[in-house]
């Protein structure tokens, strides 16, 4: 049975981008090489790595989109597993949504960008009337607590055994 997955792995960022460019096609050879189908290529080009790998800081980001057997998906990883131009790599299922799953899901972030822009709608119209609105005199400030009495008040609640939530 086909499948759908996607391929993100990285070249040594020792290499020019023109090496590296030389070593994607490398990629998409030995994954065209197992029977899969690529539907879509996109270099990132360097980037900085997570964490240093191999005494390297930078690396050349490539994500291939392809279907394949399932059955020659172990092949694959070997094969990349063997390539010694690729530092890391990483075989992924995708979800392939259909048409009608697009729609529905587009539709969906209408009615969600709908909603928001009501409530804001809502929320300047409930600022306005608030500003509006005559304010009342601030309360006054709580008188200031004496050290002892705190004091006196910590040892009473470091004696007693009842424990207020």
């Amino acid at each position: 049975m086909i499948e759908h997955y996607e391929l993100l792995y990285i070249i040594p960022g020792a290499k020019t981008e023109e090496e590296a460019k030389a070593e994607t096609t490398k990629v998409h050879a030995l994954v065209t090489g197992q029977g899969a189908t690529i539907a879509q290529s996109d270099f990132w080009g360097k980037r900085k790595l997570a964490y240093e790998i191999d005494h390297l800081r930078y690396g050349y980001y490539d994500l291939v989109a392809f279907d394949l057997e399932s059955t020659k998906l172990n092949a694959l990883d070997a094969t990349l597993h063997l390539a010694d131009y690729v530092l890391r790599y990483q075989i992924t299922r995708r979800k392939v949504l259909t048409a009608e799953q697009v729609a529905a899901t587009q539709q969906l972030r209408e009615r969600i960008a709908a909603r928001r822009e009501a409530a804001k709608e809502k929320e300047a119209a409930g600022m306005v009337t608030k500003e509006e609105a005559p304010t009342t005199a601030p309360a006054a400030p709580a008188a200031p607590v004496q050290k002892e009495q705190l004091e006196e008040k910590l040892e009473e609640l470091l004696e007693s055994d009842k424990v207020e939530l």
